[in-house]
């Protein structure tokens, strides 16, 4: 992130409480109170141990705390986001329109982490916005390991089309050695991708690339040793 203009990290906490409170700690020291710090448990905890835990987070000054609980239990993140002093994030829990909808009566989180993957493309993910928007709650865009340039490209277009976004949001594609988007369809810029002015979804693919990668999965499938 330094040097980069990031002003907002994510971590992953529900390891231990002085694991979590350590790594916490050391990156806020290291970063200052200018950036944003988001952790994100991934259900590891049941509600009383996500309410001591984030309790204990919370002089570290936490942006928001995402999914703490298991995705079914909506009525314990309600009880989490009530006990605790920061926001809370709902994402395995609300895919759909009608989930956040669910999550908007039940007064179960400050924010809606989403992406493409989960809310099946652009029109669903823009549907769960319009519906989250209608309640004034904000979308922040949720990134999957192992997806590529094409769907950073393709969540750019449809979150310029949302109004009631975070700051700061997933991606995933800069992890790959090797995108299968064209080089310099995607850079970012003090800490942010600007939405590219190309035609259409603005992919272009490195042809020879997908050829490589295609040859690969005939060969030996979906996973291979490193």
């Amino acid at each position: 992130w330094h040097g980069r203009g990031f002003d907002v990290l994510y971590l992953k906490v529900g390891r231990g409480r002085r694991r979590d409170l350590d790594c916490v700690e050391a990156i806020r020291k290291r970063v200052g109170s200018a950036v944003k710090l988001r952790v994100d448990a991934n259900m590891a905890w049941t509600v009383g141990e996500a309410i001591q835990e984030l309790r204990a987070l919370a002089s570290y000054d936490i942006d928001f705390a995402e999914q703490p609980v298991p995705w079914p239990d909506i009525d314990g993140l309600a009880r989490v986001r009530e006990a605790v002093p920061m926001p809370i994030a709902i994402d395995q829990g609300c895919f759909t329109e009608q989930e956040a909808l669910e999550v908007i009566k039940r007064k179960a989180a400050d924010v809606i982490v989403a992406g493409l993957h989960e809310t099946g493309g652009i029109a669903g993910l823009r549907r769960l916005a319009a519906v989250a928007g209608a309640a004034q709650l904000p979308i922040c865009r949720h990134g999957v390991m192992g997806e590529t340039g094409v769907t950073t490209l393709a969540s750019l277009q449809a979150l310029a089309s949302v109004p009631n976004l975070t700051r700061g949001h997933q991606v995933m594609h800069q992890l790959f050695e090797a995108d299968i988007v064209v080089e310099g369809c995607i850079s970012f810029d003090s800490g942010d991708i600007a939405v590219p002015k190309r035609p259409g979804l603005a992919i272009e693919l490195d042809r020879d690339r997908v050829r490589q990668y295609a040859e690969l999965y005939e060969k030996q499938g979906p996973f291979w040793p490193c």
